[in-house]
């Protein structure tokens, strides 16, 4: 006869395995639910470790789904994470920091992994809409840096605003930060000749310091001053499936060159560059073939790889 105490021993035993288990497996069932915000939002009152997963996937990419209704609220949690130093610099600039005295529930730039510049700077217009441009770039920037420094695991980034003292600086802490960026587009439209070959470099180290996950590249207003960034981003042409230029130019057969080294590239795109003939595709072997004109108003190229049968 199995004695009664070993049988509640098995029991809890049995019950702890079954609890390890689910807390396995928790994050793997909500990360299926990531577009269900319904119901993430429902998991977050089933338990505390149901609910710390949910609040991670939620906070992920927060910008698109709270952009689309002008909510300034997701800001206004961001604001309170700042520093108390922070804080105090933009009581000194004039903007209504009483709100950002109480606390949050969690370190919401932790789980950030989606940073789009278009869509903080309008939440942040939503908020503030009569700030100056002045002071809208250093609470611009200070969000970002403190995105930057809290962020785990950035996946995605998109920099299209600031100046170049301001770029130069968060470039190099994102170089030292995130290492596993999926999708990179970056705009080197504020750059002046003093500071654009400390930007061509950080931007150049961010590119080097990839571990081969980077899938999509984006560069907007640039020249041949990119010589750096498009040879730092031969360093990821075994994951790069996509590339895209925005007002660039180039030199044509150093950019033939250059795109013969992508083995696993699948669309390159060319709107509005200078120094892209119309006929590119002759020039690269069969590689890859025309599949898209522009309209009568821009100019836009658009590379398709060929299947080989």
């Amino acid at each position: 006869m199995t004695h009664p105490n070993f049988t509640q021993l098995c029991w809890r035993a049995f019950a702890a395995m079954i609890a390890t288990l689910l807390n396995d497996f928790i994050p793997l069932i909500l990360e299926r639910l990531h577009d269900n915000y319904a119901c993430l939002y429902n998991c977050l009152f089933v338990s505390k470790s149901w609910c710390n997963v949910a609040v991670g996937i939620l906070w992920q990419s927060p910008f698109t789904r709270n952009i689309q209704a002008a909510n300034p609220s997701l800001l206004v949690s961001y604001l309170k994470c700042l520093s108390d130093e922070n804080k105090l610099e933009l009581h000194k600039m004039g903007l209504e920091t009483l709100w950002m005295h109480s606390s949050t529930m969690f370190d919401y730039p932790l789980y950030l992994e989606h940073l789009t510049d278009f869509d903080l700077r309008a939440l942040l217009l939503a908020l503030y809409p009569d700030i100056d441009p002045r002071t809208e770039l250093v609470v611009f920037t200070l969000l970002v840096r403190m995105f930057m420094d809290r962020s785990r695991r950035l996946r995605k980034l998109e920099l299209h605003y600031g100046n170049d003292y301001f770029a130069t600086d968060i470039y190099r802490l994102c170089a030292q930060r995130h290492s596993q960026l999926e999708y990179m587009s970056i705009s080197m439209h504020h750059s002046n000749p003093y500071t654009l070959g400390h930007l061509d470099d950080e931007i150049s180290t961010l590119l080097t310091n990839q571990k081969g996950q980077l899938k999509y590249f984006g560069m907007w207003h640039a020249n041949e001053h990119m010589r750096a960034i498009m040879n730092a981003l031969l360093k990821q042409k075994s994951s790069i499936e996509t590339v895209e230029f925005c007002f660039c130019a180039f030199d044509v057969n150093s950019l033939i060159i250059w795109v013969k080294q992508f083995p696993h590239l699948l669309k390159l795109i060319f709107d509005n560059c200078r120094g892209v003939p119309p006929n590119i595709d002759e020039s690269l072997d069969g590689m890859m073939m025309i599949n898209g004109y522009a309209t009568s108003n821009s100019t836009r190229i658009v590379l398709t790889r060929v299947m080989q049968i």
